[in-house]
């Protein structure tokens, strides 16, 4: 083994030996030895690593790219070790390879041993614990796995490895805290737990230095602030450590810190200032609480009381953090035990010449007993030592809903006699009967009464970005129903890569916590309701809880008693989405299907219920139940696609397929789910998940012998579409034979074999010239077969297959005709794309725009994937013409990530072409679009030809240029075909190629009026008579070249295109100029 050679990935992927950096290649190349890393000597599959390193799709061979990546890792980090005997690092199994290396060799393994060491020395040896908690810090580079984000293989590590971190961090303070003065670490530890509010280590570290250091109520002051926090977010009680620790210090049980002799004579280092100070400078921003936060001041300026109430995690405490930072604090605890007005003599210690005045004394010692003073005189001495000496800022008082008596007497005495502004909030559900008598003394001071309700969606979407700004903020808007601290648990959740669906630890350890608290059954019937859903039917849970209507009721009551639950306009439902979420969770997996089974029998015996509902409950009842599941699904996908909503009919074709096969229904009632799910994919734009359906059915149709079945499985997906049904220019040739032997024969009817002739159109993208005129042979026999038969289903079909054909070599009217055709046989969303194709390669703008609203409006209303991306695609095209390349960028980007979310397919490489064309217009982004090549190349070689010669021509580089292009391969007759052919154009005019220009140009003539490229509706080059002009001054033929510009220059002006317009008259210029 090879002593000298050290990897890290706390920061990137890194590796030396002997001192000296290794260049480990390429992103992925680094991630297979950072999965290796990852490993820690385990055997990794070679298929677990194709799949981690080609997340989307792998290339042809991807067994053979692994071992390549492999290769050249072992001959990087072994460069004087024989070709082979380098299998001692990187060890070959039959499963897969293993990474052996001695434990000091990676960084991570190195730091947590001695996170490990240095926590085990903290209570023996301090100092050892120090330096060995030093030395792990040390070898910290930052985030782990750095050039990985957000990449799931690597979260898990990435989380343990920073909590590693940061039990370091406080593993070394403690160990200082051991050895050193206290009031020099004071101001290390506020800021460490500020940092992570909820470690409760820190808040403890900083409590114990404070009262250590003589500052008793700051400790205090600590403790109380992080209890808050705690209650705040996550509506938990501190540890038993901490209210320890806090117990001792009020009893002044706390062991003394022995302190060295120079200690004493140090005075505290400048910055420890008091805690409180710290806390409240670093308060979170409060979001969509404007209206709320303006009225607080207002009152305030006015001396009016105010009362602040808000369910639990609303943003109370947040929205008083904002209010002023001159704030005097009073908290009251939920802890037993606590000293009557603590919450008063926290804030008296906050206003200056409180402690001189001896009537005060009662409240501000910290002798026992002292609060026994005589009430009455202790109130009228607060109130005059207000009166007279009025606070700095408003009093502010939180969480009143756990203040004692006498905390509520004094507040309201003050209000009422002080004359100085007062602020309270509390939980307004289950109030206590003191805070109620209170509230109501305060309401007849003219108190002014603030309540907070759920945010909007857009103050949850700021919250969103500034918690994780990679979270799906709509998913949170919709699960978090505008409660904040919802809103902050999910986004930290769904940021860090987990399932949509995922509970928050934090608000399942809530609700779990207030549901302990309700009486008797309640807890069952409310999972129970749980289990049913959101919304509460009472005479089902009744049905479903028991046979004890009183005892359901009682739980209900309960349940709204506890603010779990809402009763609005009779409306009975849990009070926010995660409630109910958190609650199911929580329920074993036995018992909550049976409980859908018993909800699901309930419904269906009481007639009339929601065919979803149905499907949802018979879907979680487990096997046996398969069968009404698959019903169920099916009938209610069929009223979803009724009314339009195709992306729930979708999820609801695939429970109704799966429950089929669960329930072994016959394989032709199975072929028929898959065909029905296969569709809605389509119309969702889901092409890859399409694909594997469709094989699935056409295994299902193959195993029965019958030919019709086949045919149906065959052309599952044919129903109108644009979009690329099957990867990039990959023909499957058994598919493409089976369709040919169908077609040969005579068993199949019109209906099969016009559906056949669409998809074998479509398998058969990958087509050459000398083939495209029998494709389009097929296309006129589907249509004729449709107009035979007169199904508008079939005339649709036809009329998308035929459209797929005239990207060239037919005049846009053609195109225009079919449009019509699909729009007047009802496929108005695939019209209305085909319309807004023609429309943007006429450059008719107003027309354009006019197609794509109604696109958006149609993939708005019925929920159609594959409308949203169109309506993207587009508006990028449009950006691109105007000039907007920002824009445009920034909506190619969103439609990468919306295909590639969807699941159509060749989300990124489409993206990238779109980009490659706005570099052809502006210039811009040419170094990042080469950089992605590579990336691309290894999935999609055909997609990457003419890019990677004309990005090199572009920056000049005309040799490697040459090396690289390949003129005599035939340009596929596809929807890029355009885009091609002018990139070709560009190139040869750069290489000096005539014969290949020659060739394009003659492709692209016929559509010399036109955008080149924008029928794709996706993307934009010049006009076609600029390709055809820089083709002509090639061919020597430079009056012909002058009239293509001229055209270019028309058709550019025409479509408001300046950035095009002045390049057709730069080049005529040229020639004008170059003319004898």
């Amino acid at each position: 083994m090879d002593g000298g050679l050290r990897i890290g990935v706390l920061g990137g992927v890194v590796a030396e030996r002997d001192g000296v950096a290794v260049d480990l290649g390429g992103r992925r190349q680094r991630a297979v030895l950072a999965l290796l890393v990852l490993g820690r000597g385990a055997v990794l599959t070679t298929d677990r690593l194709i799949g981690v390193v080609w997340p989307d799709e792998p290339p042809p061979k991807p067994q053979t790219a692994l071992q390549a990546y492999v290769s050249h890792l072992r001959r990087l980090l072994q460069p004087d070790v024989p070709a082979r005997a380098r299998t001692g690092l990187i060890v070959s199994r039959p499963a897969g390879y293993a990474l052996q290396l001695p434990p000091d060799a990676v960084d991570a393994w190195r730091f947590e041993r001695a996170v490990a060491d240095a926590a085990a020395a903290l209570g023996e040896d301090p100092g050892r614990a120090r330096s060995r908690a030093e030395q792990a810090l040390s070898w910290w580079r930052g985030e782990p796995y750095a050039e990985y984000p957000g990449a799931p293989w690597a979260e898990a590590e990435r989380a343990r490895l920073g909590e590693l971190h940061a039990g370091a961090r406080e593993t070394l303070l403690a160990a200082r805290l051991a050895v050193e003065a206290p009031a020099g670490l004071i101001g290390e530890l506020s800021e460490l737990a500020v940092q992570a509010p909820l470690r409760e280590q820190r808040w403890r570290l900083l409590a114990t230095a404070l009262y250590r250091a003589d500052r008793q109520a700051e400790a205090l002051g600590a403790l109380r602030r992080a209890r808050d926090t705690l209650r705040d977010e996550l509506g938990l009680d501190p540890s038993p450590a901490l209210r320890r620790l806090e117990a001792d210090i009020l009893q002044q049980n706390l062991a003394p810190h022995v302190r060295p002799a120079t200690e004493l004579s140090q005075p505290a280092p400048a910055g420890t200032g008091s805690f409180g100070a710290e806390v409240v400078g670093a308060r979170r921003r409060v979001h969509g609480r404007d209206r709320e936060l303006a009225r607080l001041r207002e009152a305030v300026a006015a001396g009016r009381p105010v009362l602040l109430s808000g369910p639990a995690g609303a943003g109370k405490t947040a929205l008083l953090e904002a209010l002023t930072d001159s704030a005097v604090w009073g908290r009251c605890p939920e802890a037993d035990g606590a000293p009557p007005l603590l919450p008063w003599a926290e804030a008296l210690r906050g206003v200056p010449g409180a402690e001189a005045v001896p009537e005060l004394a009662p409240l501000l010692s910290d002798e026992p007993g002292t609060a026994d003073a005589d009430p009455y005189r202790l109130r009228r001495a607060v109130a005059a030592f207000l009166a007279a000496q009025p606070p700095p800022g408003p009093l502010v008082f939180d969480d009143l809903h756990w203040a004692d008596r006498a905390t509520l007497d004094l507040l309201v005495h003050v209000a009422a006699h002080a004359g100085v502004p007062l602020v309270a909030a509390y939980r307004p559900e289950a109030p206590p009967a003191q805070l109620t008598a209170a509230l109501a003394r305060l309401a007849r001071l003219h108190a002014e009464h603030l309540r907070l309700g759920p945010l909007d969606p857009e103050a949850v979407a700021a919250i969103v970005r500034d918690t994780a700004p990679s979270a799906p903020v709509g998913i949170i808007v919709r699960r978090s129903d505008g409660n904040p601290f919802y809103a902050v648990e999910l986004a930290r959740l769904l940021g860090a890569g987990e399932d949509a669906d995922a509970v928050p630890a934090g608000v399942s350890d809530v609700v779990r916590h207030r549901v302990a608290l309700l009486p008797g059954p309640a807890p069952t019937v409310l999972k129970v309701a749980a289990v049913a859903g959101r919304d509460l039917d009472l005479d089902l849970l009744v049905a479903t809880s028991g046979p004890d209507e009183e005892a359901v009721l009682d739980a209900v009551d309960a349940g709204l008693l506890a603010g779990l639950l809402d009763a609005d306009g009779g409306r009975l439902r849990f009070a926010h989405a995660l409630t109910q979420e958190a609650l199911y969770a929580q329920v074993t997996p036995v018992r909550r299907a049976r409980w859908h089974a018993l909800i699901a029998r309930e419904l269906q015996r009481r007639g009339g219920a929601d065919p979803a509902s149905l499907a949802w409950h018979y879907g979680r009842a487990g096997a046996g139940f398969a069968g009404p599941a698959a019903d169920a699904a099916a009938e209610a996908a069929r009223l979803a696609e009724h009314r339009g909503a195709y992306a729930d009919a979708a999820v609801l074709w695939r429970q109704a397929a799966t429950a089929a096969t669960t329930a072994g229904r016959p394989v032709a009632e199975r072929v028929a789910r898959l065909l029905t799910w296969c569709g809605s994919l389509v119309r969702q734009g889901a092409h890859a998940e399409a694909d594997a359906v469709r094989a699935e059915a056409i295994g299902l149709a193959r195993q029965t012998g019958d030919v019709r079945l086949l045919a149906r499985a065959i052309t599952a997906w044919a129903v109108p579409s644009l979009w690329m049904h099957r990867p990039y220019l990959r023909r499957d040739p058994a598919i493409v034979a089976e369709i040919e032997a169908l077609l040969a024969g005579q068993a199949l009817d019109d209906e099969h074999r016009c559906r056949l002739l669409c998809a074998l159109i479509s398998e058969t993208e990958d087509a050459g010239p000398g083939e495209t005129a029998a494709r389009r042979a097929l296309g006129r026999d589907a249509e004729a077969l449709a107009d035979r038969l007169g199904d508008p289903e079939l005339v649709g079909l036809a009329a998308a297959a035929r459209l797929r054909l005239t990207y060239t070599g037919e005049p846009l009217e053609e195109r225009e005709r079919l449009a019509a055709r699909l729009l007047a046989t009802g496929h108005e969303l695939v019209g209305r794309q085909a319309s807004a194709q023609v429309a943007a390669a006429r450059g008719d703008l107003a027309a354009l725009d006019a197609a794509i609203a109604a696109v958006e409006e149609l993939a708005e209303r019925r929920q159609l994937g594959a409308g949203r991306l169109t309506a993207l695609a587009t508006r990028g095209l449009q950006h691109s013409l105007a000039g907007r390349f920002t824009d445009a960028a920034a909506s190619y980007g969103e439609l990468g990530r919306a295909m590639i979310s969807a699941g159509a397919h060749h989300g990124e490489a489409l993206a990238f072409l779109c980009r490659l064309c706005l570099h052809e217009a502006s210039g811009q982004d040419g170094p990042a679009l080469e950089a992605q090549l590579p990336r691309l190349y290894e999935a999609l070689p055909a997609m990457t030809r003419e890019p990677h010669a004309y990005l090199l021509v572009a920056a000049g580089r005309t040799a490697e240029a040459r090396g690289v292009w390949a003129p005599e391969r035939d340009v596929p007759d596809d929807f890029l075909a355009q885009v091609w052919h002018a990139l070709r154009i560009t190139t040869a005019v750069a290489l000096g190629a005539p014969e290949a220009a020659r060739r394009s140009a003659a492709v692209l003539a016929p559509h010399a009026d036109q955008l080149c490229g924008a029928v794709t509706g996706s993307m934009t080059l010049a006009p076609v008579a600029q390709y055809l002009g820089d083709a002509e001054v090639l061919l020597g033929r430079p009056l012909e070249a002058a009239e293509h510009y001229r055209n270019a220059a028309r058709v550019a002006t025409r479509t408001g295109a300046g950035h095009y317009a002045r390049r057709a008259r730069a080049a005529l210029d040229r020639l004008e100029s170059a003319a004898p």
